[in-house]
């Protein structure tokens, strides 16, 4: 999991980063609003940390940015402040959930793991699919192509259950959207295309026997030229 981090202090910042290591993540932090925001765009994280008092951009107009980009971006905001109107703006805002200083790191790796559960609802299942040269390890959300690790982002792995559950079958882009994205889901409908060109440029590159065909003007199907083994 890739984690981006919006804080100014980088005594904070050099905690979170360490506890963040431990548990086998990535984090990039940012020390203003305009550079996290611009970070956003550049990685696309899978869960961002925003403290609401930033310069440049404070941390309610980041949040407010990044949640118009992204409806289902598990976004946690941290306050130095325990006042209920700081949070009640949090998380009207767009956060998802709030932490205040000082916190037990703990504390925090609980509540990021928690947003990720409930952000990626296929990260409890178990086994895995497999065919040819490819396997969606769904016990610990991980794609191998070739017996070699490609790098994927949670919500591309999301992608590849579902279409792999209904291979051979054309899914809408309206059957994804509701299936992965939500029904709530207010956002640019393209975001499905950008998602699964990235899927294909990664099967194709790694050799997978895996193929994602685009149905002109229906949507997309997985094809595995004979099934899967699950």
């Amino acid at each position: 999991m890739n984690l981006l981090l919006i804080e100014d202090d980088l005594n904070i910042c050099d905690l979170i980063s360490l506890y963040i290591k431990k548990n086998g993540w990535h984090i990039r932090f940012e020390t203003d609003g305009h550079k996290g925001l611009a970070a956003y765009y550049d990685d696309e994280p899978d869960l961002v940390i925003i403290d609401i008092m930033l310069p440049e951009i404070n941390g309610l107009e980041v949040c407010k940015e990044i949640r118009q980009d992204d409806q289902l971006m598990p976004i946690l905001m941290l306050t130095g402040k325990g006042e209920t109107e700081d949070i009640v703006k949090g998380l009207e805002t767009g956060a998802d959930d709030y932490l205040v200083k000082p916190f037990d790191p703990h504390e925090l790796m609980a509540r990021i793991k928690s947003l990720a559960r409930r952000s990626f609802p296929f990260a409890g299942d178990q086994g895995g699919f497999t065919y040819g040269n490819t396997v969606v390890h769904l016990e610990t959300q991980s794609l191998t192509i070739q017996d070699e690790p490609v790098s994927c982002a949670p919500r591309e792995l999301m992608l590849l259950q579902f279409l792999v559950r209904y291979q051979e079958q054309t899914l809408s882009r309206a059957q994804i959207l509701d299936q992965i994205w939500g029904k709530s889901f207010e956002g640019d409908p393209r975001t499905v295309d950008v998602h699964m060109k990235r899927i294909r440029e990664k099967l194709r590159k790694h050799g997978s026997d895996w193929h994602l065909i685009t149905v002109r003007g229906v949507g997309y199907r997985l094809e595995t030229k004979g099934g899967l083994d699950e």
